[in-house]
């Protein structure tokens, strides 16, 4: 007969907790499928009167519960945007935040043509877009595609992991 135990975890927006029991390690994984569930997610990607520029979807899931929000994803550009502009993505969920600066996750955007990897945070730019913030950049405001003033094009990537709270 297997030794059962109870894995007891906190239940968000609440304090109830909730018992898991599993017979073996592998059967944790197993409780936590039935408590959270991933899903695909296609962002829209913008930058200036570029909207809803062609890519490709390497990958892209999400997952929420309660508030908590977890958004992994790979785009590969099909499609150029225009330069001296933003890049904006739309959120699968609203997020929760004040301001332009909240910062949602980190990613990197490779750009193909220079062979260079920014790399940085990706930053609430409205309850349901965002932007990318990359390192070494000079000031706040700096975003990619203004700072530096780049345009997305064919072969490039846009990634991230982003953990953010909900609306």
């Amino acid at each position: 007969m297997p030794n059962t135990t109870n894995l007891n975890i906190p239940y968000p927006d609440s304090n109830a907790l909730v018992s898991l029991g599993y017979d073996q390690i592998g059967d944790v994984a197993t409780g936590f499928d039935a408590f959270w569930t991933f899903a695909s997610f296609t962002s829209t990607i913008a930058q200036g009167g570029t909207s809803n520029i062609g890519k490709t979807v390497t990958f892209s899931q999400r997952m929420n519960h309660g508030t908590f929000v977890l958004w992994q994803f790979v785009f590969t550009m099909t499609a150029a945007g225009t330069a001296a502009n933003d890049v904006i993505l739309t959120l699968p969920f609203n997020c929760d935040g004040a301001g332009q600066r909240t910062v949602l996750g980190t990613g990197h955007i490779w750009d193909n043509s220079t062979t260079i990897n920014y790399t940085g945070n990706w930053v609430r730019d409205t309850a349901s877009t965002m932007a990318f913030l990359p390192d070494g950049t000079a000031g706040l405001a700096a975003r990619w595609g203004t700072t530096p003033n780049l345009a997305l094009a064919a072969n490039d990537i846009i990634a991230g992991c982003l953990i953010y709270k909900k609306a």
